[in-house]
């Protein structure tokens, strides 16, 4: 836990609660570097917030560039968790803009909410560089959207059955709000690695992220075709057999094996 980290983002002004409690979060998870890697999903157990709105936070907090974040990777190339650094130091200016204080419509608003804002306010936003707190960490620029569309194709690239790309691109869309990328991207590498997998009943990408396979346990061992059970006919015949073969030797029939 970074103590600057975590006072920084409980004396924070100008921010909502949702992003601020996230925040907080992240500071508290971050070591002396003000650097830490949650996954969505253990974020929103600690805040009680929803995964998908972890999510619409964590873009606030970047947008407003009080954090960065940071793509991980594993050994293996799947996605992990992100990385994210705590931009200490940021701040939000709420004043007024002078010019708009001063224009005729900057009137009193005695009747506001202590904590709301005059309609003819412009609000200034002033935040950190982050390169001042990490010059190696660039502000992200790509889209949330083009994001989950890179995640689905490496989904889509290491699942063990192409089939209906288009179906499994929806269906990822949906079950990213059920759990996490990562969550998804190591249960799928799981199942495709799983030895007792059997080609010809894998799965097609969309049913097994509808059913939720993320949670499933591993598969069962295979087993080989079990042996045909001895029929009474094959016994029959056997018997048959034997009793002629006794009877051109003079032999008895094997025992075992009754009339």
């Amino acid at each position: 836990m970074s103590n600057d980290a975590l006072t920084w983002a409980f004396n924070l002004d100008g921010v909502k609660s949702g992003p601020k409690f996230v925040l907080v979060a992240l500071a508290d998870y971050a070591d002396e570097a003000n650097s830490c890697y949650p996954g969505v999903k253990k974020i929103a157990r600690r805040t009680g917030i929803s995964e998908s709105s972890v999510r619409v936070h964590l873009d606030t907090l970047i947008e407003l560039q009080l954090i960065t974040e940071e793509r991980r990777h594993g050994a293996g190339g799947y996605r992990t968790s992100n990385r994210y650094h705590v931009n200490v130091g940021g701040v939000i200016d709420l004043t007024p803009d002078s010019d708009a204080s001063d224009s005729p419509s900057a009137e009193s608003h005695d009747d506001l909410a202590p904590d709301s804002d005059p309609p003819s306010a412009e609000i200034r936003r002033t935040v950190v560089n982050p390169q001042s707190v990490n010059p190696q960490i660039e502000p992200p620029v790509k889209t949330r959207a083009r994001e989950r569309l890179e995640s689905f194709d490496e989904f889509w690239a290491l699942y063990p059955r192409h089939a209906a790309k288009a179906a499994a691109l929806t269906a990822f869309n949906r079950a990213i709000a059920r759990t996490t990328v990562e969550n998804i991207i190591e249960s799928a590498t799981r199942y495709r690695d799983d030895p007792n997998r059997d080609p010809a009943f894998t799965a097609h990408a969309s049913t097994w992220l509808n059913r939720d396979s993320w949670d499933d346990d591993p598969l069962p061992p295979r087993t080989g075709n079990p042996a045909r059970p001895r029929s009474n006919i094959d016994g029959f015949a056997q018997l048959y057999a034997d009793v002629e073969a006794a009877q051109r030797g003079g032999s008895e029939p094997r025992k075992g094996i009754t009339r």
